[in-house]
């Protein structure tokens, strides 16, 4: 008898422990817990933040002594003409640290070749200004070879260009200007360009935007850095550094979060 009830008893704890079991499994769905959304910058266990400057990242070049896009995307810089056998001139930045910067001293610029154009871009870059000789009449900073952005700079301040060969003849531009004063200070510039409108922000500050009335060409174009028209073999005079090529239209808060950089 005793016996029996042994089995009995312990027949009625395996059915306990099958019937909570199913319970476990079987939760109603008002209990289930909610997949976990993940946002791209959220800081879980084990995963790394992903930085919103590096989002469509085209090229990267700091000019931390050599022309080298940092990303790896793009090519390497080019000094030019190609007979300057020196090498490009690399000098403090804007925080003082030395060979961090690239300078121009009139006697060259600087290639970079298949940099992408699309419907949506943006460039970024830290100016100083030398000095600008009056037979300049083109004072490019960075500028594109076919389409793209240009920015330039003369005595009444920073200006802005998009352009598009609209056909083999035809050529369209966009220009934004800003009467910030062309003195011989680090600024920072950015230009942001869409199929609705272009703008710039000089030292974080807001210009424009101009309404667009074109849209350009996906394609591959060559930048120019420090090249001016004007005077045959000589160029812009000044300092450059942290160049970067943007595949998206940068928000203001991406803007102040580079100026702050």
């Amino acid at each position: 008898m005793k016996k029996q009830f042994q089995i009995l008893a312990a027949t009625f704890i395996s059915v306990a422990i099958v019937s909570c079991s199913k319970q476990g499994v079987q939760m109603p769905e008002t209990q289930k817990a909610a997949p976990e959304e993940i946002s791209t910058i959220t800081v879980s266990p084990g995963r790394p933040v992903l930085d919103p400057l590096s989002v469509d990242l085209a090229g990267s070049y700091p000019f931390t002594g050599t022309l080298k896009d940092q990303t790896k995307k793009l090519a390497d810089g080019q000094r030019m003409p190609l007979s300057r056998v020196n090498g490009a001139i690399y000098t403090y930045d804007r925080k003082g640290i030395a060979n961090a910067a690239l300078k121009f001293d009139g006697n060259y610029y600087v290639t970079i070749a298949n940099v992408p154009v699309q419907q949506k871009m943006s460039l970024s870059v830290w100016v100083k200004r030398l000095t600008f000789p009056d037979a300049y009449s083109a004072p490019s900073i960075v500028r594109h070879n076919s389409t793209g952005i240009a920015l330039m700079q003369d005595e009444n301040g920073f200006w802005a260009r998009v352009h598009s060969y609209a056909s083999s003849s035809l050529t369209t531009s966009l220009y934004t200007g800003s009467s910030f004063p062309a003195d011989q200070q680090w600024h920072h510039v950015v230009i942001t360009y869409s199929a609705e409108e272009m703008t710039m922000y000089v030292d974080n500050q807001k210009i424009g935007p101009t309404t667009n009335t074109f849209t350009v060409v996906d394609e591959f174009t060559k930048y120019l850095l420090g090249y001016s028209h004007g005077v045959a073999g000589k160029y812009w005079e000044g300092t450059i550094d942290d160049l970067r090529f943007y595949n998206r239209t940068l928000s203001a808060s991406d803007v102040q979060k580079l100026y702050n950089l």
